[in-house]
């Protein structure tokens, strides 16, 4: 299922949508990590976008 999320990580393999796991920040995106293990870098979309984000790893979606 999935959720809405204020940042998601997109990864261009397989098309999912992640959750970034707490304390990452445009600087130590290579650093960031993913709610399901997965490490940056990877290519950032916010909800300033202008649409709500929606998290479709399912790993990601069902953390916290």
């Amino acid at each position: 299922m999935a959720r809405e999320a204020e940042y998601v990580a997109r990864f261009t393999h397989k098309g999912k949508t992640h959750d970034i796991q707490p304390g990452w920040s445009y600087s130590n995106i290579s650093d960031a990590r993913t709610k399901c293990g997965m490490s940056g870098p990877f290519a950032i979309e916010s909800l300033a976008s202008g649409r709500p984000l929606e998290v479709t790893c399912t790993p990601c979606g069902t953390a916290d």
